[in-house]
C-alpha cells in the first residue's frame, strides 16, 4: 500500500526572519492541521542551505506539536547539519518516527560529512533516505537502470555496515517532464527495479519535481497521472502536494476511500491497474479532458529531446 507524504508548501526559501515564528511558522502548523485530516501518512520538510541545525530543530519541533505519531521526512542539502540536527533531536525531545535524506549516492566514496551523517543515523534509529542523483550528468537523466540500481546497492550497504537501522527510503529519481521526459519515464521502471532489487526497503519519490517547468494547468495533470503510475507501478512512499482538490480526490481514490465520479477519474484508476503504462493508449479516449490528455501524451508518447533533432 503506497504512503502519501504531504508537501508542504512554504518551501523554506529563506531563514527564519524576526517574524517566523509570528507570522510563517503558524501557516506552516495550520496546513499541516488541515492535512493531518486527509488520508495521509506523514509530512515532508525540506530546508535550503541557509538553515542552520538550530534552525531546522526549532521547526521541526513545532511540527512536533501537531503531528505527534505520523512519519516526518528532514531534508537538507548538507549532510553536516542534517547531523547536528540529528544530535539535537534526543536533548529537544523531538519523538520518532523520523527519516533524513542527505546521502547522495552515484559517486565512488563517500566523505567525511556522509561519515557524520550514518554516525547520527545509527544513534537516533531513524530512517534514511537514499539518493542516487550523482550517476546523472549535465541535468539529464542519461544513467541506465542498471547503472543506478548497482550505485544505489553500493550506497546502501555502505549505509547498512555503518549501522543504519532502517527503514531505508531509496529514491528513484523523478525528473521534469517537460525537460526530460525520458527521465520521467525511467523513475517509474527504477520503482520496479529497487523493488525486485531491493525488497527489504522502501522506493521513495518526490512527485512535485515532475510539473516544473510546466504551466499551472498542466503542472496539475503531469502531476496526477505521474501519481497515478507510480502507485501503479508500486511505490511505497510519494510526497504529494495537497494544494489542489482534484491531487486530494486521487489520493482518496488511491486508497479506496472514495470511488472515481467522472471520466478523468476513472482514467486515474485505471492508470494505477494498468500493468504497464507503456500500454496507456489503449484507455486513452475522448471522454478524457485535453489537459489530461495532453499530460498523458507529454509524459508517455513523446520526447522533445529526441524530437528536436
Amino acid at each position: 500500500m503506497t504512503r502519501f507524504i504531504s508537501d508542504l508548501s512554504f518551501q523554506n526559501q529563506a531563514i527564519p526572519t524576526p517574524d517566523w515564528e509570528t507570522r510563517r511558522l503558524p501557516l506552516i502548523l495550520g496546513q499541516m492541521l488541515e492535512h493531518s485530516q486527509l488520508q495521509i501518512d506523514g509530512f515532508a520538510l525540506d530546508f535550503n542551505t541557509d538553515w542552520s541545525a538550530i534552525d531546522i530543530t526549532a521547526t521541526v519541533k513545532s511540527a512536533r506539536t501537531v503531528s505527534t505519531e505520523q512519519l516526518l521526512f528532514v531534508r537538507s542539502p548538507r549532510p553536516a547539519a542534517t547531523a547536528q540536527f540529528l544530535e539535537l533531536v534526543e536533548r529537544d525531545g523531538i519523538n520518532p518516527p523520523l527519516a533524513v535524506g542527505g546521502l547522495i549516492a552515484g559517486g565512488n566514496v563517500f566523505g567525511s560529512d556522509e561519515e557524520y551523517l550514518l554516525r547520527a543515523v545509527a544513534k537516533a534509529r531513524c530512517g534514511l533516505v537514499i539518493t542516487p542523483s550523482k550517476i546523472d550528468q549535465q541535468g539529464i537523466a542519461g544513467a541506465e537502470i542498471d547503472w543506478i540500481v548497482h550505485a544505489t546497492g553500493s550506497a546502501l550497504e555502505w549505509a547498512l555496515t555503518r549501522g543504519a537501522p532502517g527503514p531505508i527510503f531509496l529514491d528513484a529519481l523523478a525528473w521534469p517532464a517537460s525537460v526530460d521526459p525520458a527521465g520521467t519515464r525511467r523513475s517509474l521502471k527504477l520503482i520496479k527495479a529497487f523493488n525486485n532489487e531491493f525488497p527489504d526497503t522502501n522506493t521513495f519519490l518526490d512527485s512535485k519535481i515532475v510539473g516544473y517547468g510546466s504551466a499551472a494547468e498542466l503542472h496539475s495533470a503531469l502531476l496526477k497521472i505521474y501519481i497515478a503510475s507510480a502507485v501503479g507501478r508500486g511505490i511505497d512512499c510519494i510526497i504529494t502536494p495537497l494544494d489542489s482538490v482534484s491531487i486530494r480526490r486521487l489520493i482518496s481514490i488511491a486508497t479506496h476511500t472514495n470511488e472515481p465520479l467522472y471520466a478523468d477519474e476513472f482514467f486515474l484508476q485505471k492508470l494505477i491497474e494498468l500493468d504497464s503504462w507503456e500500454a496507456i493508449s489503449s484507455i486513452l479516449s475522448d471522454e478524457v479532458s485535453p489537459i489530461l490528455q495532453e499530460a498523458a501524451y507529454q509524459l508517455f508518447l513523446s520526447d522533445p529531446l529526441l524530437m528536436s533533432l
